[in-house]
């Protein structure tokens, strides 16, 4: 089970990810947006420096938030389904 689905409850689970699917699309959009219009008015260098920035932010959050451990018995109320 990915560790997004430890999070939500089994009986929204697939609402979950639903809401998942459709915040990432909307970042992926919003980020070739911005590129794209980047790319077009300044050039190559500053969309990819942009891009790049934001891969930098997103490394140095993943690196400095402790993980949540979830103890094995809360992550399925019914393991048999």
């Amino acid at each position: 089970m990915p560790p997004f689905a430890a999070y939500a409850p089994a009986e929204i689970r697939g609402s979950a990810f639903g809401l998942l699917a459709t915040v990432q699309s909307f970042g992926n959009f919003a980020a070739s947006v911005i590129a794209g219009l980047l790319w077009t008015v300044a050039g190559p260098t500053w969309a990819f420096a942009y891009l790049t920035g934001w891969m930098i932010l997103a490394a140095i959050l993943l690196t400095r938030t402790p993980p949540r451990l979830v103890p094995a018995f809360e992550l399925d109320e019914n393991p048999s389904a």
